[in-house]
């Protein structure tokens, strides 16, 4: 089904588009990345009053939070509200992947995909948010034609241009986004928000899966790349380096949903005695201590699950490759399992399940 884009003001006919949601009984309230001031801030929203749709932005290329994250804590408890939530591809998979560790509930949840051609750091995007003539109907065609500038480094690898398992795909790749819009929702959805059914054009299907093939031999050859940086101890110490155990990775990974975190607790608090004593032994002792396992430690607890959303690299103030690690080790992890993460599966993630058999090829 294609909508029309009035006048060329995409922003306004989004507007429209999901006030209908909400007007129409589709969900009770709606979760949905508006811009907010004058000043290029972009948010999710939690919206229950239509009127209060004004700056409907699902396709801005920035990321401030995952939405998976946002989810697990509106969705825990009793809740008979119907939420509806707009969200990229990496915010579903992460979604789902906290749903098979009971971080969310899925029974009221009304989820609407958006396409993502990648983002940037919000940093990034308020200084092009700050420049003259900016609009994002013409930054998105500028993605769709291939311009890719300061596109964090996980969207540029990531396979996911269209997003997969949603109730309703709201999307702009094969169409010229300025004009139309695509939207693919159930015959029951379409007639109540007045819709006409039809099938995504070929061409459009088309485009989505060179975009998806593109995508996908690049984050080949940046997993092949890894090898040589995280193939010792050695290779990881010289990478991470400059980590301070800020704990921002953590705090932003959506995965990691631990309330207390172990790194909190009084296992990883050392006496001042401790570390006189390592150091006399060593000679020399890095500080802060325990940087270095504390991202093993992360790898060991959770790289199964990684959905390559890239919020661990963008919360670093020393711009580490945390994303790049995870997605290397990840995919090691997940081939050896043959376990894909972020999907709407009945499959376990294996830190959940016992084999008698497996491990074996190691």
């Amino acid at each position: 089904m294609m909508i029309p884009v009035k006048d060329g003001k995409q922003v306004e006919t989004l507007n429209n588009f999901f006030r209908s949601i909400l007007e129409r009984g589709i969900v009770d309230a709606l979760l949905l990345p508006q811009g907010l001031f004058e000043n290029g801030t972009y948010a999710h929203t939690l919206v229950k009053d239509p009127q209060k749709i004004t700056h409907a932005q699902p396709f801005l290329p920035v990321l401030m939070n995952n939405g998976g994250t946002i989810l697990s804590e509106l969705t825990s408890g009793v809740n008979s509200t119907r939420i509806g939530a707009v969200l990229r591809a990496c915010e579903i998979r992460a979604l789902y992947e906290l749903s098979k560790f009971n971080q969310v509930d899925l029974n009221n949840l009304f989820i609407i995909g958006v396409d993502c051609l990648g983002t940037m750091e919000p940093s990034d995007f308020a200084g092009l948010v700050g420049q003259k003539n900016f609009t994002a109907e013409q930054y998105i065609s500028g993605l769709i034609e291939g311009k890719q500038d300061h596109i964090r480094t996980a969207c540029r690898v990531c396979p996911y241009p269209r997003p997969e398992d949603a109730d309703m795909n709201l999307g702009f790749i094969g169409t010229d986004p300025a004009k139309e819009l695509f939207v693919d929702c159930s015959e029951e959805i379409a007639d109540r928000l007045d819709l006409k059914k039809e099938a995504p054009p070929g061409e459009m299907v088309k485009k989505v899966d060179v975009i998806r093939k593109e995508k996908t031999e690049l984050l080949d050859k940046l997993l092949s790349d890894m090898k040589g940086r995280f193939g010792s101890v050695t290779s990881l110490l010289n990478q991470f380096a400059r980590c301070k155990r800020c704990y921002n990775c953590r705090a932003e990974c959506p995965i990691c949903f631990c309330n207390e975190c172990i790194f909190l607790t009084n296992i990883f608090h050392h006496e001042p005695n401790d570390y006189i004593r390592w150091a006399e032994r060593k000679g020399v002792l890095r500080m802060p201590y325990d940087t270095l396992l504390f991202h093993l430690t992360r790898l060991n607890h959770m790289a199964f699950s990684c959905v390559g959303c890239g919020q661990c690299s963008s919360a670093c103030p020393n711009n580490l490759p945390v994303f790049e690690l995870f997605q290397y080790a990840g995919k090691e992890v997940q081939n050896i399992f043959n376990y894909a993460p972020g999907q709407k599966t009945e499959d376990e993630p294996p830190i959940l399940t016992f084999r008698e058999k497996e491990l074996e090829p190691l």
